[in-house]
């Protein structure tokens, strides 16, 4: 008699849970541990990067209103400091409302700037313009108190002819919207801010 779908895909999920279960037995763990998959999102992400192999990306949902002056993007972030290069005539910003999902790509080592570069078109993602990075950096305020968020998208060539581009920067007391140069390299504390295509 041939099988389901329904019932050897109910059993294939049955024995994997069944599995987990039994190693969490055999930690020591027991119910309330198991019960923390529901509970715990955070939890669930780890078990999923660790059957991957590879972390997954956090999403953050942006609008970007481009029908607001630059000048206002920069005022809705609050800023302790912003660069006075940052301006509409530097960073062109368009018409219109837009919504976007960010995400932040990091790597575990110092990577040049074509590296990122590979990695982004890897990921099917594209750098955030100077816009995009204003309304991440006025959604999520504390996140640049953790790392530097650089927004590669938009970039201004100086009088000098170096390129630069927008990063978010902070400590405790202090977040600022800085310019900085489209180096061949980046830090590993670096965390790039891009948008799925």
């Amino acid at each position: 008699m041939p099988k389901s779908a329904q019932v050897s895909g109910f059993n294939v999920a049955a024995r994997n849970y069944q599995d987990l279960v039994n190693e969490v037995l055999n930690c020591g763990g027991g119910d309330d541990d198991m019960n923390r998959l529901h509970a715990d999102r955070n939890l669930r992400r780890r078990i999923a990067e660790l059957l991957v192999g590879k972390p997954a990306l956090n999403t953050y949902p942006l609008t970007i209103d481009y029908d607001r002056s630059l000048d206002a993007m920069i005022a809705a972030g609050r800023y302790d400091y912003a660069s006075s290069n940052i301006t509409v005539d530097n960073f062109p910003v368009g018409m219109g409302e837009r919504l976007v999902n960010a995400v932040l790509v990091q790597f575990d080592h110092d990577p040049s700037d074509d590296e990122v570069t590979r990695e982004l078109e890897r990921l099917n993602l594209r750098d955030a313009s100077m816009a995009e990075g204003l309304a991440f950096g006025a959604t999520y305020p504390e996140i640049q108190r953790q790392f530097p968020i650089v927004f590669r998208g938009s970039v201004w060539a100086g009088p000098d002819g170096s390129r630069s581009v927008g990063y978010l920067w902070g400590r405790p007391g202090n977040r600022r919207l800085n310019l900085g140069w489209r180096s061949s390299d980046w830090d590993a504390d670096y965390r790039f801010l891009a948008v799925r295509k």
